[in-house]
């Protein structure tokens, strides 16, 4: 993870060699590696939480506001995507300091919305849920897993990158000039079925009397 002075080079360096800077995807997250990232709150340790928030707050933070100035200097506006999770918005138990950053991040992409605006900078972000990546393999490891994991979906299957890059590539696009501070949802229709619900009742089973 770069420091701060290296995010800045970073985003200062690519723009003069391709001319301009037009576009930033921050698509940085997951997962750790660090004792107590995942797990109960009750076992989350210091140490993973400068480490969750390192990966998935910080480094994004910092490369946005690196290329709004650049993009302010140069004066003809761009386009800032934040990638965050469905676990921004809804809590996901034992998932608690990785959905607080990502949370962080999307309030951070409204305030800087407020503040690029000005600069003709879009700051947008995209929640996905499940995508097939090397990232969610352990979820989708069986075909038990794989349905169980579609059933959450009205659309009946998980996301694949493609998903969340077609909807990338309109927010970054002149098709979106007049979206900016928004979250897209990218998960399949769950936000129209209780999802945190299923979480409730793995935790809490519905009695054999109360079962319909």
């Amino acid at each position: 993870m770069f420091s701060y002075e290296g995010k800045k080079a970073l985003v200062t360096g690519g723009g003069r060699g391709i001319g301009r800077l037009h576009i930033l995807v921050n698509n940085a997250g997951g997962n750790v590696g660090v004792k107590g990232d995942f797990g109960p709150l009750t076992e989350a340790t210091p140490e993973a939480f400068d480490a969750m928030y390192a990966l998935n707050l910080r480094s994004p933070l910092f490369a946005a506001t690196a290329a709004h100035k650049q993009m302010a200097e140069q004066g003809s506006g761009g386009a800032i995507l934040n990638i965050v999770s469905i676990d921004a918005m809804f809590p996901a138990p034992t998932e608690a300091l990785y959905g607080s950053a990502k949370a962080a991040l999307v309030n951070l992409t409204k305030v800087l919305c407020y503040e690029a605006g000005k600069d003709r900078v879009r700051v947008n972000a995209i929640a996905p849920g499940v995508v097939e990546t090397a990232l969610t393999a352990q979820w989708l490891a069986t075909a038990e897993q794989r349905q169980d994991r579609a059933s959450f979906y009205p659309l009946g299957r998980v996301g694949q990158p493609e998903d969340v890059a077609a909807a990338a590539v309109y927010l970054c696009s002149d098709e979106a000039a007049w979206v900016s501070g928004n979250v897209l949802y990218v998960t399949g229709g769950q936000l129209s079925t209780s999802d945190v619900f299923r979480w409730t009742r793995a935790h809490n089973p519905v009695p054999e009397s109360s079962k319909i």
